[in-house]
């Protein structure tokens, strides 16, 4: 994704001339905003807010900047789903985004308060430009019957939960959908669906258990021993059932938090789940049948544990609840692990391999899923998918390296599975097991996701494969390392999973990417260590895996980015070192040596700026290419003055500051011209390459067409370069009895929807428009020289008679000055006469009058 990168006060806009300001905001350390309507706020953006007060102070703000967030009426727009605090005490709130009281899916809107109850940060995923008709044409109950009906005509059996009615944006389009949860015991299963609220059509479904990857086949456990399991005896059995971590009920100094309701369990099944509850007669569980019982149960308890102690939560959800684990499952295979929303599945084991329950890591990875079920909710999908997997891997590799004596710590994920194995995973050097370490198709272990329709087949659109790139991130904060020539200094493992944690506990949202992921990242280590001494790491280690953040050490900042020349950019540069000495390079010859500088560019062009400081004897510099945007663009319609009854070319110009993926041209012949258009062509045009050349909406009656041209879906061909030049012909034809002087407009302003605007990866604006006209020439037909009328358009020797009469007797007026202006200079005069003979009489004959147009 693209990331439009808007620093201070600015933001880009579908209009530069109308661009969004922050208002009001004190200090801000960056403000990022992409297309799609992700936003992401840091900064000092309000005064102390008083306690209890937070939502109105937080409702205020959007008021205040709705503009800047995209927003038209913040009251309506926005609901509160929930206000939580974290261990540090500081209160974050949660909105969803709704369209005329329906909720938008994956629309969000976080604000975060620091420790003194100041806004701190705003971020989320808000939906623009939603156009769908609210009022649903089928019922949920209808939409519930649908859903179970798909599911069983090729899954299985189901029951569904209660459906909600959400706007769906998916795959470029808008739609109005019921949305729930169909699960089946077997296959297992946990669909969720999307209906058409108007049609009743599937518009997409997936299974949304998160899982570990196959892995090949086996069976058996490493046969570790345990002197101390918590279970429960039932007057005839012993139980795997711990109750040992509720509150006030601690014989073995567990000091855990649950409910008194709330246990920790662990079933053993072969076909059906949950299972039965594991037994023992003499609490010595020593059979084989039960050792991956004995591992998922022992583990459970201590993830349960090391996430009290570690982050302060209180069970995955952090409300104490019952923490369930089944082994022993083969009713679908072997040799797999998945969360299914409720519990986690440890699948038996095939011959020459162990039960993953004897991996603490895998362990703690499916509960690292019910962490994020209950946190952001990371859609199990492309990038937020990825972004799931990887958290889970990270909470894997935490936990055991928090527990050396239960495991070797190391980076691999899974390697338990056999003696021989190196797991599924390697968390330090992603490469090593096929997945990438750098974000992009640069990476030749990268998977597309855009364009990709998310299904089983393909991963969800590589959530395992690329979950590589957060890892190795995660790696690189905790034990540091040079990659792609960038060195981060690792802050330890303990340290780094902090991080990750509160950023997917307040910061990530449904569709949180990798670029989203990064901000959140650094919201949260600056949570977490005030000296900004972890953030420097955070961003470093980002910036090596290819992501783009934002480094406390030096930054920078502008009101705007974009806009029409001449304007002014208001730059400010900040750091958390001691600066002694800033230097600024604004890319057009100009320099500062200030802090803050205030700039005015006044030729359009890509400029790139650098910020350069002196810090505690060190120098540190910050390049941002192409950063700032001066237009100047402007799209010409030709004037074209023509005869009735002609077919007319009218070249339509453009010319562009940065290069442009598409271009879309509305436009209107209107005014007392019968004007018919023909066709329109790129050939000889500097747009001939592009890929895509279609109306996408023509409306003769009216006399309107709208014309698209892209030079690529998928860029396959290049964007069209900076230039100027010819982009489209369009063809009209005049009336054959077209009045002389009839006028049409040809007018590029725009109409209804459809607007001029341009694509490009440095955002959409407009471009300024100078119209044309297509008219019918005065009494001057065919050529000049006809001065009798002749219908013919034949000129003879009694035109010549006429125009002597004309230029010599002067006793009588042309009728048709045009015509008589045989050379077409703009007089009547004795030359005209000259041609007129030479084309007569002379020996070869003389050239042919002038057109007419």
């Amino acid at each position: 994704m693209f990331f439009v990168c808007l620093l201070l006060l600015g933001i880009v806009s579908a209009n530069v001339n109308g661009a969004s300001k922050l208002q009001d905001v004190s200090k801000i350390i960056f403000y990022e905003s992409d297309t799609s309507g992700s936003v992401h706020i840091e900064g000092l953006l309000s005064s102390q807010v008083a306690l209890g007060n937070e939502i109105s102070a937080s409702l205020e703000f959007f008021e205040k900047n709705k503009s800047a967030l995209f927003l038209s009426d913040p009251l309506k727009e926005l609901t509160v789903d929930e206000v939580f605090h974290d261990v540090q005490g500081k209160t974050h709130v949660k909105f969803f985004q709704f369209y005329n009281e329906v909720k938008v899916y994956s629309g969000q809107l976080i604000t975060h308060f620091d420790n003194k109850n100041n806004i701190k940060t705003v971020n989320g995923d808000l939906i623009r430009n939603i156009t769908v008709n609210h009022i649903p044409s089928i019922t949920s109950s209808e939409a519930v019957d649908k859903s179970v009906a798909d599911l069983k005509s090729f899954f299985g059996n189901g029951s569904a939960y209660e459906a909600e009615l959400v706007v769906f944006p998916w795959e470029d389009k808008m739609y109005l959908a019921w949305n729930l949860f169909v699960t089946t015991d077997y296959p297992m299963g946990r669909w969720e669906y999307f209906i058409d609220a108007h049609t009743g059509e599937v518009i997409f479904k997936a299974n949304r258990i998160m899982d570990s990857d196959e892995i090949g086949t086996g069976v058996g456990v490493l046969g570790t021993t345990y002197d101390h399991i918590d279970t429960d005896y039932n007057g005839i059995k012993y139980q795997m059932i711990d109750n040992t971590r509720q509150l006030n009920n601690n014989p073995h100094g567990h000091d855990g938090l649950m409910g008194a309701g709330s246990v920790i369990r662990t079933y053993t099944t072969s076909t059906s789940l949950p299972g039965t509850i594991t037994t023992d007669s003499d609490n010595i569980w020593d059979y084989g049948s039960q050792a991956a019982a004995v591992d998922g149960h022992v583990y459970t308890g201590l993830v349960y544990d090391w996430m009290l102690s570690q982050f302060g939560r209180n069970s995955y959800n952090d409300n104490g609840t019952t923490m369930t684990t089944t082994v022993g499952y083969v009713a679908e295979g072997t040799n797999n692990a998945y969360w299914n929303g409720s519990q986690i599945v440890i699948w038996g084991a095939s011959s020459g391999y162990n039960s993953l329950a004897a991996s603490p890591d895998v362990i703690a990875h499916e509960w690292g899923h019910a962490i994020t079920s209950s946190t952001s909710n990371l859609i199990y999908q492309k990038e937020s998918g990825a972004l799931n997997e990887s958290f889970s891997d990270m909470i894997g590799a935490a936990f055991e390296f928090a527990h050396p004596e239960y495991d070797n710590p190391d980076w691999f994920m899974g390697e338990n599975i056999s003696a021989t194995s190196s797991g599924f995973r390697d968390i330090a050097f992603p490469h090593n097991k096929f997945d990438p370490d750098t974000y992009g198709e640069d990476d030749p272990y990268w998977v597309t996701v855009e364009p990709c329709t998310p299904s089983n087949t393909n991963d969800w659109c590589g959530v395992h494969t690329n979950s590589g790139v957060g890892n190795k991130w995660f790696y690189l904060l905790s034990d540091g390392g040079t990659h792609n020539g960038v060195t981060v200094d690792g802050i330890g493992v303990a340290n780094a999973i902090k991080v990750a944690y509160q950023a997917n506990a307040y910061y990530w949202t449904f569709n949180s990417t990798y670029q989203e992921a990064a901000f959140g990242t650094i919201s949260a280590s600056i949570d977490l260590d005030p000296t900004y001494m972890w953030t420097i790491q955070v961003s470093k280690a980002w910036q090596a895996v290819g992501i783009y953040a934002p480094n406390p050490e030096i930054s920078f900042t502008a009101d705007t980015t974009l806009g029409w020349v001449p304007f002014t950019v208001n730059f400010a540069g900040s750091s958390v070192l001691n600066v002694q000495d800033w230097t600024w390079n604004f890319g057009d010859g100009s320099n500062a040596n200030t802090q803050s500088h205030a700039h005015l560019f006044d030729s359009a062009g890509l400029y790139d700026v650098t910020l350069e400081i002196s810090a505690d004897g060190e120098i540190k510099t910050l390049n941002h290419s192409n950063y700032i945007v001066a237009l100047a663009d402007t799209m010409i319609i030709d004037t074209v003055t023509t005869g009735a009854g002609a077919k007319v070319e009218i070249s339509i110009s453009l010319n562009n500051t940065v290069p442009l993926n598409l271009i879309e041209i509305p436009i209107e012949y209107v005014g007392d011209l019968n004007l018919s258009l023909d066709s329109f062509s790129t050939v000889g045009c500097r747009t001939d390459y592009f890929e895509v050349q279609q109306y996408i909406q023509l409306d003769g009656w009216n006399k309107r067409a709208t014309i698209l041209l892209q030079a690529s879906y998928n860029a396959t061909s290049e964007d069209l370069p900076i230039g100027s030049g010819t982009v489209l012909k369009v063809y009209f034809e005049t009336s054959a009895s077209a009045a002389s002087g009839a006028v049409n407009q040809i007018i590029n302003d725009g109409y209804l929807t459809y607007l001029p605007r341009v694509e490009s990866k440095f955002g959409n604006y407009d471009v300024r428009i100078v119209n044309g006209s297509i008219s019918i020439g005065g009494c001057c037909v065919g050529i000049r020289g006809n001065l009798n009328g002749d219908p013919l358009e034949s000129i003879d020797i009694s035109d010549l008679v006429l125009l002597v009469d004309y230029v010599f007797a002067a006793y009588t007026n042309p009728v048709c000055p045009e015509e008589d202006d045989v050379n077409g200079s703009g007089e009547l005069d004795i030359s005209d006469l000259v041609h007129l003979v030479d084309f007569i009489f002379g020996d070869p004959q003389g050239p042919a009058p002038a057109s007419c147009f």
